[in-house]
């Protein structure tokens, strides 16, 4: 199994899934992942979405029902300017992803 020691990042991360599953949770009443127990528990998953209208809603539900069902960490990889963006810069960054 993964390491699961505390770290900054770890807490920043978690504090973060929690604020962002209230959030959701608040406008979608019910989400029914459908194959989420496929998700490996340990080695690596890359997980491949385009980019469309909800660019920013699904890598919040994604990381949620993964981090949910398999128990994993989900990291993404952003447009430079999003990141740029002040908000998303700040959230992104907070959840590990990477320009």
């Amino acid at each position: 199994m993964a390491d699961r020691r505390v770290s900054a990042d770890g807490i920043a991360y978690d504090t973060m899934l929690l604020f962002w599953r209230i959030v959701t949770n608040l406008f979608f009443r019910e989400i029914r992942p459908r194959g989420a127990f496929n998700i490996p528990r340990q080695g690596p998953v890359i997980f491949v979405a385009g980019p469309h209208a909800n660019q920013f809603l699904d890598p919040l539900l994604l990381m949620s029902e993964a981090h949910r069902d398999a128990r994993r960490r989900v990291s993404f990889l952003i447009a430079a300017k999003s990141m740029k963006r002040k908000a998303i810069g700040l959230f992104a960054s907070l959840m590990s992803s990477s320009a």
